[in-house]
């Protein structure tokens, strides 16, 4: 008979099981959700291919069943030893009844020595058995974690906040008192609030700074001296015309020059340089007409918000790190995060992870005068120069207009090998760093960074954002709405952002790591006072929502808004039901959405010469990804993005490319100009093995390097019959627009109204008139398709009734389109058969509640949305390339449809979106019977392949497909 030892085991029967978690102790301790290199019990999680994890074997031998020599000879496996390690790695209890209850399913007594069938088949009943379990009853991490930043002055508080809730711990940090982790007794009262988290079988997290941004460590390493300061690069632009002399001083404020040349205008493949030193360009100018460029070393951007530009001394105003620097990052680890672990011994087993909040390079504005992200200067550190010339092979010195000015391939190819060289940096020197520290320390790297929903922002701020956070092990995002009923509305977030975009992003680095651990910070600021009317209701719904786009973790301020702590349990337990279900599942979605970073960095440029805005191409590849997710979202279409790496490292097999642990069967490509020859090659493989690409809308145009253009556009060529129809733009953007009456003031110009900002809590430009009727034209310059309606106006001053008209040019009159009336919300669209115009007139006969005889608009938006797909829409070619097991009929549109998969069992993660609850009916084609888990109550009932479902606004449930033999 052929037993099994323990060695065997592991290094033989579980790694043939690559569906469930990898080799032994990868699989079950990931499962029991432990850090990549730390124990937790006695047992370490180690990865094989993790550099920090130490000798993964000598754990393994050291742990359960002796030398490797011992466990080949007789050391064999008794089904009671196989459940006493899965018991000890797991939440669940040792004396809960199913370690039993396996081992007789299995027909084995406790001390029958295992063959390999008899191991796989209790293994497969045990870790059924505790998915269940740990969804009737979630265990601590995978239920809330209140954030709390006074906790270590009393750490005796901890108790009532997180222990008596039933929450799962807490992010703590050292008091914010002036003296934060200078002082051994804020540090002394940390640990001991850890302590007590510990104590209970809670969580603690350190919160690495002193308010946020992080990366100042309270101040203590910038207070100094300038040393670690952020620095930018900045331009000055002179025009002239013949020779003259050329005299220009420092900006006030900047470190010195670096760069100075006279150019042809808007010409800069040929220089002519100027002389400059530090602070002074002391220049004779050419003949004929030039503009001069020089370019200057600058502070960083002052963070925008009042509390965080000056905190009590001596700390003073505040400072922003150089990201882009080791011995930066290096002081910050230093001042934040080694002078805590150096404390006490035990720091890795107190703490369960690091929370870094918003760092972030500071070159790009959220709001500059136009209303718009500024950008003025771009990012700069002592190893840029360098960088930039090993990874392009290029000088930048003589590109650095491209920076700032063009948009032809050779401006755009230079922007795409600066921000790739900033992203690197990024990379290396600050995630790749802090990350290096805390596997060392023994604790997760986590926390979320700035905007997250804007991929220009993915590129001002890191370069790449999603190579930048792949270095953490739990990436995350934060949620700053309040409702629900907000959480899918575009223009409901920050910059007019829809709140469900970020997640889908930073959960899409979680799995294409091969991971499904995502945190979210809940910071529900946006329409708070409204969310406290209702706040059970709005915390059930976003816990809905945000696992839905990929929260497995939940850390929350807002916490203390219920005070009923039976109701925070029901909470706790609902959460912690979703993060149980979704952390230990891999994602089934079958479409792979590049994520078009190239075409952001090419798009990072200043249109107008007047250094406050970014160009509108970086606003609409936003608003087009947006479009895409959320009309991907109603027809039920699960995804995730994959970069670049992803792609180029995938497996190509049978019609797949495996990404992380992810079989896709389609990569769509949203409006991707620009893009590197090797996802061209890998996408070639991708389709001569049986796998789909489609692309929206255009052909790439070019390559990341001039030597890529060339082959790119040749493989394009060929991909032709590939390409789809996907437009979802704003075809009202940046039309021409006329008043009746406009009220006086800059911030009441009609010109606001299509400039692509219709944020509601962060904004507050737009059009007004004091009279009435008053009237609105858009001429869009051309005639466009139109089938919806859109205004927005600002919350308080809710435009209650007005008219929507089409010019007609044959008839020469204006024609109604569709009315408004009795309106009391901020955002309020109509949808109508489609109909081709170029002008439109909108005609405000009422005011608001709050201004009755006033007409205010922030923001007017026209589409072509067919939600109901076309026989040639993208839509309807994915669900025909796909096919579906699920259908759904009633309430069109009325619930959203995500897959995982659990080992060998599939399921769906459905939810409801709407305000109000939907019914429908499901018929799952492809199962015998359907298990339903509802978080709700944790019940598991085994239920028909069709039947009805009620769902909840804002709830969620899982079904399981039950396969027949």
């Amino acid at each position: 008979m052929d037993y099994v030892s323990g060695f065997d085991f592991y290094e033989t029967f579980l790694p043939a099981e690559p569906y469930r978690r990898g080799a032994f102790i990868h699989g079950l301790v990931e499962y029991a959700g432990l850090s990549p290199v730390k124990y937790r019990g006695s047992l370490p999680y180690v990865r094989e291919d993790d550099p920090y994890a130490g000798d993964w074997q000598t754990a393994w031998d050291e742990h359960w069943l002796g030398s490797r020599e011992e466990a080949q000879s007789d050391n064999v496996l008794t089904a009671g030893e196989l459940t006493g390690l899965l018991s000890r790695v797991s939440d669940v209890d040792e004396t809960d009844p199913i370690w039993n209850e396996g081992i007789d399913r299995a027909g084995l007594g406790r001390d029958e020595r295992l063959t390999a069938g008899k191991a796989k088949e209790l293994l497969g009943y045990l870790l059924e058995a505790i998915d269940v379990r740990l969804f009737e009853k979630p265990s601590a991490k995978f239920r809330i974690h209140p954030m709390e930043h006074d906790a270590s002055r009393n750490p005796e508080s901890i108790k009532t906040l997180a222990v008596e809730t039933h929450g799962g711990g807490a992010v703590i940090n050292s008091a914010w008192d002036g003296k934060w982790n200078e002082d051994p007794k804020n540090l002394d009262n940390l640990y001991e609030t850890a302590r007590i988290l510990r104590k209970y079988g809670l969580h603690a997290w350190l919160y690495d700074e002193v308010y946020y941004p992080s990366g100042w460590a309270g101040g203590y390493i910038l207070k100094d001296g300038d040393a670690h300061l952020a620095k930018n690069i900045g331009v000055l632009r002179l025009t002239g015309s013949g020779r003259e002399s050329v005299s220009q001083s420092l900006p006030e404020g900047g470190i010195r020059f670096i760069y100075a040349a006279f150019y042809r205008p808007g010409q800069y493949e040929n220089a002519y340089p100027a002389e400059f030193s530090d602070d002074l360009i002391d220049a004779e100018s050419p003949e004929g007409d030039w503009e001069l460029l020089a370019f200057f070393i600058r502070p960083s951007n002052v963070w925008p918000y009042a509390f965080a530009k000056t905190v009590d001394p001596p700390i003073g105003p505040r400072k922003h790190l150089n990201f882009l620097d080791k011995d930066a990052v290096a002081a910050f680890i230093e001042g934040a995060l080694e002078k805590v672990k150096d404390h006490e011994p035990g720091f890795g087993d107190l703490f369960e992870a690091i929370f870094t909040d918003e760092p972030a390079l500071q070159s790009i504005y959220i709001y500059g005068r136009a209303n718009k992200p500024s950008f003025c200067s771009v990012p700069y550190g002592d190893e840029l120069f360098e960088r930039f010339n090993r990874l392009s092979g290029e000088e930048l010195t003589p590109l650095l207009p491209y920076l700032f000015f063009g948009n032809d391939e050779r401006a755009r190819t230079a922007r795409i090998a600066f921000y790739r060289t900033i992203a690197s940096l990024m990379s290396d020197n600050f995630t790749g760093q802090v990350a290096a520290w805390c596997h060392d320390s023994h604790v997760n790297y986590s926390g979320h960074y700035h905007s997250e929903e804007h991929i220009f922002f993915h590129v001002g701020n890191y370069g790449n954002f999603l190579k930048v956070a792949s270095n953490q092990d739990r990436p995350g995002f934060d949620m700053l709405v309040s409702l629900h009923e907000d959480f899918w509305k575009a223009g409901s977030g920050v910059y007019n952002a829809a709140p469900f975009l970020c997640g889908k992003y930073v959960s899409s680095v979680s799995r294409m790591k091969g991971g499904n651990t995502t945190m979210v910070e809940v910071c529900p600021v946006i329409n708070d006072q409204e969310m406290k009317k209702h706040v059970e209701t709005s915390f059930y719904g976003l816990s809905t929502d945000t696992a839905f786009i990929g929260a497995t973790h939940f850390n929350n301020y807002g916490y203390h808004f219920l005070n009923d702590n039976l109701v925070l349990e029901r909470w706790n337990d609902y959460t912690g039901r979703l993060c149980a279900m979704l952390r230990s599942a891999r994602s089934a979605a079958e479409i792979a959405v590049y994520y078009p970073a190239e075409d952001a960095q090419a798009g990072m440029y200043e249109p107008s010469y007047s250094m406050d805005t970014l160009s509108d191409e970086e606003l609409i590849l936003h608003n087009y990804i947006e479009n895409l997710e959320y009309n991907l979202f109603l027809n039920r279409l699960d995804f995730n993005f994959v970069t670049d790496d992803a792609l180029t490292a995938g497996t190509v097999g049978n019609g797949t490319i495996l990404c992380g642990k992810t079989y896709y069967r389609v990569v769509l490509m949203p409006h991707v100009t620009v893009i590197p020859l090797a996802v061209m090659h890998k996408l070639e493989e991708f389709k001569k093995n049986g796998g789909r690409v489609i692309w929206l809308d255009t052909l790439p145009q070019m390559g990341i390097s001039s030597s890529e253009h060339e082959e790119v556009r040749r493989i394009a060529g060929e991909m032709a019959e590939d390409l789809a129809e996907f437009r979802p733009d704003d075809l009202a953007m940046r039309a021409k627009v006329t008043a009746s009456h406009t009220c006086d003031g800059a911030m009441y110009s009609a010109d606001f109204v299509t400039n692509g900002s219709t944020g509601n809590h962060f904004s507050w430009e737009g059009w007004s008139s004091d009279k009435l009727p008053a009237t609105l034209e858009l001429d869009l310059g051309a005639e466009q398709t139109v089938n919806r309606f859109d205004l927005y106006s600002k919350t308080g001053y809710e435009q209650s009734s007005f008219d929507v008209f089409r010019y007609d040019g044959g008839s020469d009159e204006w024609v109604l389109l569709t009315s408004v009336s009795g309106n009391t919300e901020p955002h309020v669209f109509k949808e109508f058969e489609d109909v081709r115009l170029r002008r439109v007139r909108v005609v405000f006969n009422e005011g608001s509640k709050a201004q009755p005889d006033v007409a205010r608009a922030t923001e007017i938006q026209l589409y072509n949305r067919r939600f109901a797909p076309g026989p040639e829409d993208v839509m309807s070619r994915l669900h025909a390339i796909l096919g579906t097991t699920l259908e759904v009929t009633g309430a069109p549109g009325s619930i959203f449809v995500s897959r995982y998969r659990r080992g060998k069992r599939f399921f769906y993660y459905i939810i409801n979106p709407a305000a109000d609850d939907r019914t429908v009916r499901l018929n799952e084609h492809g199962a015998a019977s359907l298990r339903l888990y509802q978080p709700l109550d944790g019940s598991i009932t085994e239920i028909p392949p069709e039947f009805d479902l009620t769902l909840a606004a804002g709830r969620g449930i899982f079904l399981e497909v039950v396969k027949g033999n």
